[in-house]
């Protein structure tokens, strides 16, 4: 761990500092010379020491990180830095909740069950550490009663008591040794696994039908023209607070029309503000003109017109210019980037009041997409989101919306890393392609080979983000030998002209998924409902749902086994702590199937796609609701939950596909979700 030596009956100082901590870094200025901090991987939060007079100071919850790191195999550097980012700057030194939320994460480190079974063959030792760990020094328990009960707990577990006896003391520790409800629920669940389930027949065959459905049955419009570049409908944009956005925002006033005034396309700049904002609600901020050579132009991503969503997480709504200047002026100080969320007007946009969009042949309307994405009580946001519009080079009215979700742990670069590339790459296959699902395939294909290729180097770039000085890792867990992954679900929606009034309709869908994140059609329930919703009860909404790819399914679980069957090096499902697990090296994933290193990939967890591919004609309800989220919603909503709630939103309550995307994240906020959650809603007629 760090070089030390423990003696027996005595306190042993470690070496608990580091090279980088002791130069004072910038501290001089503020402390005195020979103050200065413990590493953080160590100290307590409020621990200060004297290193020339009192160098071996060395405080109960110190003892106690050193004791987790043992017991949970947090053996180097990365991986109890992350442990102590996790405990104490995100779970305020509960160490039940960060269990609760280690217990319910898709990767987490081998040592975690051996543990926990360390820990319940000694009760005591784990309430001893909650106390070791209080949050306040003055209500943490004392170093000579730790050490008291400490020695009880391992008397009580000895078989021989009276060597164990020499090194104890003859008071008696006032300490109950009840280690709580929650850890006795977790010890229960050590063992406790449900059964493997069962691939639903009905579901299979469903998908089954979906995906082999005859292209003869197709539009006469199916082959596309070449199309260009994605144009992100929804995006994220990380800015330097100490520099100028480089971006004027406003809200739209009728009296005024110099947009772009300083602009030498003055007209066309107009032109495009006055289309953006033609059905703008009063209060709404837009950007309303790029200032050359700011941090906006260099980005290279903005267009005037583009909506102003939130400043971090925190939504803009209606709140006007106000808001958006209350927002930016309100981050904190300590901050260095500011996070600002933004969407734009589709080019495939179309009038609400047209009757004309079930005209033959019976093409779905794209009416209204939106996303959102809250990274929760996580330290990190570690998912991403695509929502991309693809429009031909030749004919503005055909396009493609590409839709998409990718859930990343141990890091966001794989999650980032798709998210950029997939969009991009699909554009790649479609112009040698007029198969959209094959083209789907191969760009996730090429996706997945460039991530590994540039993994598989020494530039440590799949490796979560870590400065050792601060001890913070931006990640779940990480260690050298840990690369970041990802899941995908993502759709492609086929656009085309539906009549010569130009009304945009959706000819097919094509959707795709590895690994957990879900994607949904949804639509109120009728005596043509689809197999699938009648296998899941009369009164579903749930026309199709992708299948999640988890070592509890017995697909993944056959999968798996042919695999070792054929001399391949997989890892059989283990149930663990109530959930099933891949164990992969060091490390557990909770996930069969996902983006990731050549290692993980060479123990069976590979990214092999499902894609599904039907025509929209073969769905009979007037309204459709397309839902893609990571399982940071699926976790706290079932499918029926979900569907229910969005339409709900949509035909009740008015509220745009944006809004609605937003309603869900913070629907799985409140449940209590300890995940990163992600959600792209599509509305179609």
């Amino acid at each position: 761990i760090k070089t030390g030596m423990f003696g027996l009956g005595r306190r042993v100082g470690l070496d608990l500092t580091n090279n980088d901590a002791k130069d004072n870094n910038g501290f001089s200025s503020l402390f005195q010379e020979q103050v200065t901090a413990i590493s953080p991987i160590y100290a307590a939060p409020e621990l200060f020491v004297e290193w020339d007079k009192n160098p071996l100071e060395f405080d109960v919850f110190s003892a106690a990180l050193v004791i987790c790191q043992c017991l949970f195999r947090f053996l180097d550097e990365r991986t109890d830095a992350g442990f102590h980012q996790q405990l104490v700057s995100e779970e305020n030194c509960d160490l039940d909740a960060w269990l609760a939320r280690e217990l319910s994460s898709t990767i987490r480190p081998l040592g975690l069950e051996e543990g926990l079974e360390y820990l319940a063959s000694r009760p005591g030792l784990w309430q001893l550490l909650k106390h070791m760990f209080h949050p306040n020094p003055q209500r943490r328990i004392s170093s000579q009663e730790a050490y008291q009960t400490f020695s009880s707990i391992l008397l009580m577990n000895s078989d021989t008591a009276e060597t164990s006896s020499s090194s104890t003391t003859t008071a008696e520790p006032s300490f109950q040794f009840d280690d709580g409800s929650f850890f006795a629920s977790v010890l229960v669940s050590l063992d406790t696994c449900d059964l493997l389930n069962d691939p639903e027949v009905e579901d299979e065959a469903s998908q089954q039908t979906m995906t082999n459905e005859s292209s003869t049955n197709a539009p006469s419009f199916t082959r596309m023209p070449p199309i260009t570049l994605p144009r992100p409908l929804h995006f994220v944009a990380t800015f330097d607070r100490d520099e100028s956005l480089g971006l004027v925002l406003s809200e739209v006033d009728d009296g005024e029309d110099d947009a772009g005034a300083s602009a030498d396309n003055v007209e066309e700049i107009m032109e495009q503000w006055k289309w953006a904002t033609q059905n703008a609600k009063l209060g709404e901020v837009f950007i309303k003109e790029i200032v050359p050579g700011g941090q906006a132009e260099t980005m290279g991503i903005f267009d005037v017109g583009d909506r102003l969503r939130s400043v971090g997480e925190l939504p803009v709504g209606e709140g006007g210019f106000e808001r958006a200047v209350e927002l930016l002026g309100g981050q904190p100080q300590s901050a260095k980037t500011v996070v600002l969320h933004f969407d734009r007007k589709s080019r495939s946009a179309t009038t609400e009041d047209s009757d004309a969009f079930m005209c033959p042949p019976h093409l779905a309307k794209l009416v209204d997409q939106g996303a959102w994405s809250s990274k929760g009580r996580r330290k990190a946001q570690e998912d991403a989101f695509v929502l991309h519009e693809l429009h031909s080079k030749q004919n503005a009215d055909y396009a493609c919306l590409i839709a998409g979700v990718f859930d990343g742990h141990g890091g966001m670069a794989a999650s980032k890393t798709a998210s950029q590339l997939l969009p991009s790459l699909y554009v790649t296959e479609m112009s040698e392609s007029n198969d959209a699902p094959k083209a789907l395939a191969a760009a996730w294909d090429l996706t997945c080979h460039t991530y590994r290729n540039g993994c598989d180097g020494e530039n440590g770039e799949c490796i979560a983000d870590y400065d050792p000085i601060e001890g913070i890792l931006f990640a779940e867990t990480g260690s050298n030998d840990l690369i970041a992954g990802t899941t995908a679900a993502a759709a492609v929606l086929c656009l085309a002209p539906s009549n010569n009034d130009g009304i945009v309709g959706v000819e097919r869908v094509t959707i795709l998924n590895c690994g957990d994140s879900r994607t949904l059609l949804i639509g109120p329930s009728s005596d043509d409902d689809s197999a699938q919703q009648k296998s899941r009860g009369k009164k579903s909404v749930i026309y199709f749902a992708s299948r999640d790819h988890k070592p509890s399914d017995q697909l993944e679980a056959d999968r798996l086994e042919a695999g070792i069957k054929q001399g391949l090096d997989y890892s059989l499902p283990q149930c663990s702590l109530s959930r099933w697990w891949i164990t992969c090296g060091d490390y557990q994933y909770a996930v069969s199937r996902s983006l990731e290193g050549s290692f993980a990939t060479s123990k069976g967890l590979v990214s092999d796609p499902d894609i599904v591919s039907f025509s929209m004609s073969t769905t009979k309800s007037e309204e459709r609701i397309i839902a893609i989220a990571s399982d940071g919603l699926f976790d706290v909503l079932d499918n029926e939950s979900v569907g229910r709630e969005l339409l709900h939103m949509r035909q009740t309550m008015n509220i745009s596909a944006a809004d609605a995307a937003k309603n869900l994240c913070a629907m799985a906020l409140q449940k209590g979700t300890p995940d990163n959650v992600s959600v792209v809603v599509i509305y179609l007629d």
